[in-house]
């Protein structure tokens, strides 16, 4: 492998790796300041529920949207820490035919998959988002259309939850998208390479 393209696809997988780590980080305490307690909506915050209907709907719908972007996150901490971690020039004895061929095919498989699993996080973002907005019971609240933003139909299921949208929201979107492509050049690459 030349120099070059293990020094371009280590900081691929560096940029991932944090990347991912900001996901989970910025996910988790977005999630612990926006989200009320499901038991206690049910019992302590019952005005809450009666004021706004929408509620138990809106957190149910977050805790879906974050076990999803965990798990995409999860794994691509993994992924990306494991070569990182193990140097090039591996001591083990191993037959030659495995670094030739094995190797390639499980990287593209890990960057295609990775990548996947990021588009997936936000096709199921965005398909949550139109579903919520064309429910019955979101239309009976918000008759007149949802509460104004920029970047509803972007990065926000909940504006209606806070006075504006969350910078958070956005930001873990971003990251996303970012995500997804990096794992896609990775795959890019990592083909590339064997072609050469």
């Amino acid at each position: 492998m030349p120099f070059f393209f293990f020094n371009l696809l280590q900081t691929l997988r560096f940029i991932a790796l944090i990347l991912s780590g900001c996901v989970v980080a910025v996910s988790l305490c977005d999630y612990s300041r926006s989200s009320d307690l499901f038991l206690s909506l049910l019992t302590d915050k019952m005005h809450v529920l009666v004021q706004n209907p929408l509620v138990l709907l809106i957190e149910a719908v977050q805790d879906r949207r974050l076990i999803s972007t965990l798990v995409a996150a999860q794994a691509s901490i993994l992924c990306s820490f494991v070569p990182l971690y193990s140097p090039e020039d591996k001591a083990v004895d191993t037959p030659p035919v495995y670094p030739t061929l094995y190797e390639p095919i499980f990287q593209c498989f890990v960057a295609l998959g990775l990548a996947l699993s990021w588009i997936f996080c936000i096709v199921f973002d965005l398909s949550m988002i139109t579903a919520f907005t064309r429910s019955v019971l979101y239309k009976q609240v918000y008759p007149n259309g949802p509460p104004k933003c920029i970047v509803t139909a972007v990065s926000s299921l909940f504006p209606t939850m806070k006075e504006k949208c969350s910078t958070a929201d956005l930001i873990i979107h971003l990251q996303k998208y970012a995500l997804a492509a990096i794992f896609i050049l990775e795959f890019f690459l990592v083909m590339d390479e064997e072609k050469a």
